[in-house]
């Protein structure tokens, strides 16, 4: 569980702090005047103190009380109200700023990850290895970290089996490598990374050669240009961990050098990820490239292009039945060909038919007078 102090200036914004942290598993402990601040911090070690609600004048003389007496390592938030200047604030060194009124999940949320990233920056001060998740922590925030510690250190990143690593010299980056990509163009590689995981293992990097050539804050707006213009080329395009593939149906076209090496690693279904990191190219030309294959047909998705195929498959199905079905009554090898049934339309003659003289014998003769005899009586 951890402490907090609230240096209180309105006696009745306490019902208000109370009510907000009742359930909520923090320590309180409020304070109303200056002297007070300092007495509690000597007897107690507090995670965060909230200044409620804060006005400059007196944050700022809280900050300095806190410097004399070697409690600035203390992280400040000031609780906004009905301040018209919150800009002021920033020229404090405060760790963040809270504005009322807000949702209770988001008022905590600020509080907890207030405390996580000291907990984080305590830690390398104190020389402990440490790791977690890049969704919390992007690389521009542990560039940050690392050099406010101020110690040698390496940090690893990894993401759906993909490993890079970054080398601090006393806080200041001198190296990083991803694949076969070293300095700024490995951490533009790793710069985008939306999740994965990280740790740091603090050692002497003092033999590393450096090979950035550039202060930490040359890097940090170096990668958030990148990072910038990369989100801007990926509009239109599939989620970053959505599969892509070659459409086989597509006609074939010149492929650039780029757009061939796209289409031999989309010859199977790959997510944008694996293509961006497995390609040496840099991560903008793919985005590119990729947009234009995509629009020229070449790739797509991988459920639309299966889509596809299996309609292609039906249809030369069934064609196939109907050719066989034809062939059934095609004239075969060796068949003499029925004439077609002819109407005449001349006048009809009849045929000739020759009747032959009926002749009887002497005895045939009596035999049919008998019979007529026999018949009248």
């Amino acid at each position: 569980m951890h402490d907090i102090l609230i240096y209180l200036l309105d006696k009745e914004s306490e019902s208000e702090v109370r009510a907000l942290f009742s359930g909520e598993k923090y320590n309180l402990t409020i304070v109303e005047d200056l002297e007070q601040v300092v007495e509690v911090c000597q007897q107690e070690l507090f995670d965060l103190l909230l200044v409620w609600p804060a006005g400059y004048d007196k944050t700022a003389n809280l900050m300095t009380l806190l410097e004399v007496n070697q409690f600035d390592y203390i992280p400040v938030i000031p609780v906004l109200k009905d301040d018209p200047q919150p800009e002021a604030f920033l020229k404090l060194p405060i760790v963040d700023l809270l504005r009322l009124p807000l949702p209770k999940p988001e008022f905590f949320a600020i509080i907890h990850q207030a405390i996580k990233d000291i907990d984080v920056q305590a830690s390398m001060v104190e020389g402990m290895n440490w790791q977690g998740s890049i969704e919390e922590y992007s690389l521009l925030d542990l560039i940050q970290m690392i050099e406010n510690g101020e110690r040698d250190a390496e940090l690893i990143l990894s993401c759906e089996n993909k490993t890079g690593y970054v080398y601090f010299h006393k806080g200041k980056l001198v190296a990083a490598e991803f694949q076969s990509q070293r300095g700024l163009e490995a951490l533009q590689k790793m710069g985008f990374w939306p999740k994965g995981q990280f740790e740091t293992r603090l050692s002497d990097q003092s033999a590393v050669k450096d090979e950035i050539g550039s202060s930490n804050q040359e890097v940090l707006m170096a990668l958030l240009e990148k990072m910038l213009k990369l989100g801007q080329l990926y509009q239109g395009l599939p989620e970053l961990f959505e599969e892509i593939m070659k459409n086989p149906l597509a006609q074939p076209v010149e492929l650039t050098p780029l757009q061939d090496r796209i289409a031999n690693f989309c010859q199977t279904p790959i997510s944008v990820f694996n293509l961006l990191v497995s390609l040496a190219d840099g991560s903008e030309d793919i985005l590119l490239e990729l947009k234009i294959m995509m629009q020229m047909g070449l790739i797509g998705r991988r459920q639309e292009v299966e889509a596809l195929v299996r309609e292609e498959r039906e249809r030369s199905g069934l064609s196939k039945f109907f050719s066989s079905i034809s062939s059934m009554f095609k004239k075969k090898p060796g068949m003499e060909e029925v004439p077609a049934y002819e109407t005449f339309e001349d006048e009809f003659i009849p045929p000739k038919v020759e009747i032959p003289i009926l002749r009887l014998s002497s005895e045939d003769v009596q035999k049919i007078k008998t019979r007529l005899e026999a018949a009248a009586k």
